[in-house]
């Protein structure tokens, strides 16, 4: 234990990593560890109460670490990131700032969010890892909260539409023999003031999918002005794509341990609909 919290949490002093230990501030997989000689298994997942003296892991990092381990890390990606460097930024950008921040080795992008969606993004720490996400993917389960446009037209239902992405990168429900399969699972949170709170779980995961399904549903996701367009009269324009990975929940790639990540319903969302939000959007009802 005590060689993966000195390579952890560098930024913190051997002092103070004992005091955290003796204090039970340190956990291992959720439960408390006081002794600097307990032995860890690939695969653990080991947080340290950052109050006090000393910097948590993360720290500098814009953004929030959901977990940390040997094999992965998962962050609470804001909107307005880019989740991978593309030609257009190499710096800031998720994979980047975890790159710069946090303990080598890694990080590469287990999957994508669009720049505009915030939330869980995972991230594997070796090649290998990434690869085993890779295969074991068609099993993760996501959760999404959209905040729409109107309302679906029934309160809970699936959208099993193939998608298929023309020359100008725009993506579109089509029938032709080279579209992809998409399959989307929703149900409606709450409804007020001309706009909805969905929750989304994607059981394919195609390139806009949920923006472009439920905008095929005739509720697009607010401030969508890809696959959107133009707010109502009297509306207040979105902010920004109102689209929030909320939960992931997968089998540890090392140990094979149920892994559930979760982030809050976002500040920047409407406030009205905040409590109506699952408090464990991973494992609420609602298919897998």
């Amino acid at each position: 234990m005590w060689e993966r919290l000195r390579g952890t949490f560098r930024g913190h002093r051997a002092s103070t990593l004992r005091a955290r230990l003796r204090e039970g501030r340190v956990t291992v997989n959720g439960t408390p560890a006081y002794r600097a000689a307990q032995m860890l298994a690939a695969g653990d997942l080991v947080r340290m109460d950052g109050a006090g003296a000393g910097h948590p892991p993360g720290h500098g990092l814009p953004f929030g670490l959901l977990a940390l381990d040997e094999s992965l890390a998962a962050i609470d990606k804001p909107p307005g990131l880019r989740s991978v460097p593309d030609s257009l930024e190499r710096d800031d950008t998720a994979v980047a700032w975890c790159r710069r921040v946090l303990p080598p080795p890694g990080y590469w992008a287990a999957h994508r969010l669009d720049r505009g969606t915030s939330g869980v993004l995972l991230l594997a720490r070796t090649p290998d890892v990434r690869r085993r996400l890779a295969a074991a993917w068609d099993g993760v389960r996501k959760v999404y909260w959209a905040v729409v446009d109107g309302r679906p037209p029934a309160p809970e239902g699936q959208i099993d539409e193939p998608l298929l992405e023309d020359r100008a990168l725009f993506v579109r429900i089509s029938r032709r023999p080279e579209a992809r399969r998409a399959v989307t699972g929703y149900r409606l949170l709450a409804t007020g003031s001309g706009r909805s709170l969905v929750e989304a779980r994607p059981l394919t995961g195609r390139k806009h999918q949920i923006r472009v399904h439920l905008a095929a549903l005739g509720c697009p996701v607010a401030g969508d002005g890809r696959y959107g367009g133009p707010p109502s009269r009297g509306r207040r324009p979105a902010p920004r794509l109102w689209l929030h990975a909320a939960g992931l929940s997968l089998a540890h790639p090392a140990t094979g341990r149920w892994l559930d990540l979760r982030s809050p319903y976002p500040a920047d969302f409407p406030l009205e609909f905040a409590r109506h939000a699952p408090p464990d959007p991973a494992t609420a009802p609602g298919g897998a």
